[in-house]
C-alpha cells in the first residue's frame, strides 16, 4: 500500500503473514509470524531523515511489534529524504496473534513521533 498524505509525505506499508503448518497423523500444528515494512518519503519541511532515525531508535516500539531495523535512505543534496523501518511479531501458535489495523496505525504514529524533535521544558 502506497499513499500520499496531506502533509506532503508518502507512506508505504507492506504486511506479510507467514503461517507454517505441519500435519501429522491426527494433529496439525501451526506457527504464525507477521512482518511489517514501513517506508516514508519525507516532505522538505521535515528535514533530514537521518535525524528522524536517531529519534526513532530512542522511542518504544508499539506492541505487538518488535523492531528489526530502522534506517535512513541515501543522501542527496546533503540530506536523506527517505526512511524505512521493519517490524516483526514473535512466533505464535495461533493466527489470532497476527497484526491488525490497530497495530499498523500504531506503527504509523510511532514513525510520525520521530519526525519532530521533542519539546524542551514542556
Amino acid at each position: 500500500l502506497t499513499v500520499p498524505l496531506a502533509d506532503g509525505n508518502t507512506i508505504t506499508l507492506e504486511v506479510t503473514d507467514r503461517v507454517k503448518r505441519k500435519a501429522k497423523r491426527k494433529k496439525t500444528s501451526e506457527q504464525c509470524r507477521c512482518s511489517v515494512d514501513l517506508g516514508l518519503r519525507l516532505d522538505k519541511r521535515y528535514g533530514d531523515a537521518s535525524e528522524a532515525v536517531r529519534r526513532l531508535q530512542q522511542l518504544v516500539v508499539p506492541k505487538p511489534l518488535g523492531m528489526v531495523t530502522v534506517q535512513a535512505g541515501r543522501v542527496t543534496d546533503g540530506r536523506a529524504r527517505r526512511l524505512s523501518a521493519s517490524f516483526s511479531t514473535p512466533v505464535s501458535l495461533s493466527d489470532a496473534q497476527l497484526v491488525g489495523g490497530d497495530a499498523l496505525l500504531a506503527a504509523v504514529r510511532w514513525a510520525y513521533a520521530g519526525l519532530t524533535p521533542a519539546r524542551q521544558g514542556a
